[in-house]
């Protein structure tokens, strides 16, 4: 079940006990500066569409194969059922999204 706030915002997503939230977090352009700090396991939470291929998609970033905005281009192309954030990373509200590059709310 979708939860939206007053003015009709994705907000949640509520799925029997869980609280969910109603974007995807993109942490592509973060992955490099990650492993240089020691991180070595990433997490994709499953999603009704094609995992295979999305999992695909971040091995390939993770070898630093392909680059985030060839990531998030791919994953748009599936259409991909929610927005990207990641605003937290950036000090900004939670359900923003910021290139790493430019800085910007997309």
């Amino acid at each position: 079940m979708d939860v939206e706030t007053l003015d009709d915002t994705p907000f949640l997503a509520v799925n029997g006990l869980q609280t969910l939230s109603s974007h995807y977090v993109e942490m592509a352009d973060n992955i490099a500066q990650m492993q240089t700090a020691g991180v070595t396991a990433f997490r994709l939470s499953p999603h009704s569409l094609d995992m295979t291929r999305v999992s695909d998609l971040y091995r390939q970033v993770l070898a630093r194969k392909t680059d985030p905005e060839e990531l998030r281009h791919r994953l748009k192309e599936m259409r991909f059922p929610m927005n990207f954030a990641n605003g937290f990373l950036h000090e900004a509200p939670g359900a923003e999204f910021r290139q790493k590059h430019t800085q910007q709310a997309e």
